[in-house]
């Protein structure tokens, strides 16, 4: 069990995953931040989740959807539902091996390095947050403004939404993202995908599988929804001199 107060969590205890698409979801690994989190709210954000409602980078995940590239639309997605609710979103190809309540003692936002040591390193797309901080209000705002009006410009979503825009991002704003604590990488990514694991003495909270990068997700059943779902999400685009802010 969590023994940690719940006094010492000072985001919302609302623990989420983001799976969308209609490749099976790898609920084995999932599973396990739920068993060590039992005290958590959970929600899972699928694809009825998805196309039920109209997001400000709506535009944005449109495109990403229509080229296959989920991890974007997965990405996007939870850096609103963070800025609206908070809360705390590993990625579904983390596997959970100790609670992370002690991790969120500040009403910020939270990530970690991609590898170790750091080096000016790219990091991963935020974790968890308290509600609304200045530094996801920033992300969104910049992406909306990059974005709305031409999504097509968008490269892969490593690049324009992902681990590097999210360097570059504090590069250029380091001054406007004061709410935002960035843990060394083996907090979360213990062993980068091609280098050797972490062996020191700070606490692992997590195992990471890179999913998506060495595709480790199971295949699409026959009949895909696919189509479906990106009608839906065209469908509910503003007009491209509408601003969603």
């Amino acid at each position: 069990m969590n023994t940690v107060a719940k006094s010492t969590v000072a985001i919302p205890r609302r623990l989420a995953h983001i799976w969308v698409g209609d490749r099976p979801a790898p609920t084995h690994w999932m599973r396990t931040w739920r068993d060590k989190h039992p005290d958590w709210d959970y929600t899972l954000y699928d694809t009825a989740y998805l196309t039920g409602r109209r997001w400000r980078n709506q535009a944005l995940i449109a495109e990403y959807f229509r080229r296959g590239r989920l991890e974007g639309v997965a990405d996007l997605m939870r850096y609103e539902i963070l800025h609206e609710q908070g809360g705390f979103i590993p990625g579904a190809d983390f596997e959970c091996l100790h609670p992370c309540d002690e991790l969120f003692t500040r009403p910020i936002t939270y990530t970690c390095f991609e590898t170790y040591p750091k080096k000016r390193c790219r990091m991963t797309p935020y974790l968890a947050s308290a509600p609304g901080t200045d530094t996801l209000t920033l992300t969104l705002d910049v992406l909306v403004d990059r974005y709305a009006q031409a999504p097509e410009t968008a490269e892969q979503p490593w690049i324009s939404v992902g681990n590097l825009f999210l360097r570059d991002l504090l590069d250029t704003h380091r001054d406007r993202m004061t709410q935002l604590e960035i843990f060394e990488a083996y907090t979360f990514i213990p062993q980068h995908k091609d280098k050797p694991r972490y062996d020191g003495p700070g606490k692992v909270y997590a195992d990471h599988h890179w999913g998506t990068t060495l595709d480790r997700y199971g295949a699409a059943p026959a009949r895909s929804t696919r189509d479906d779902t990106l009608a839906a999400l065209q469908a509910a685009l503003p007009e491209r001199n509408e601003v969603t802010r």
